[in-house]
């Protein structure tokens, strides 16, 4: 007799981790960041808020989205929160490292980096 395995036998959907928006805004990292490979930007106002744009590319060609949101320093990490068009707040949590106008993020539990150079 053949059969299947049940659902309760299924380990668990992945969960992305959830952070707590906190820190304080450190003016050091304020500024118009763009990736070395040019495929996303980090435009970070004195005042807390950023405008964060990711390039895209498909077989209808380039796109480009912009989500506003804000920025904080906490403990070496930089993290931003921004409310999507579907109402849920987001909050990402990247270690960063910041050397003159250079500044290097890795996402939490990643070892892909971005490096970023002030415009």
């Amino acid at each position: 007799m053949a059969g299947c395995k049940g659902q309760e036998n299924e380990g668990p959907a992945f969960v992305p981790k959830k952070y707590t928006f906190q820190g304080s805004i450190d003016k050091a990292y304020a500024g118009n960041w763009e990736s070395v490979d040019k495929t996303s930007g980090l435009n970070m106002s004195p005042d807390g808020t950023v405008t964060i744009e990711v390039v895209g590319f498909s077989q209808k060609g380039k796109a480009v989205s912009h989500v506003k949101g804000q920025w904080r320093v906490n403990q070496g990490n930089l993290m931003l929160q921004y409310t999507g068009n579907n109402k849920v707040t987001t909050v990402l949590n990247y270690k960063a490292t910041l050397k003159g106008s250079t500044l290097t993020v890795q996402p939490d539990g990643s070892r892909v980096k971005t490096i970023y150079r002030k415009k």
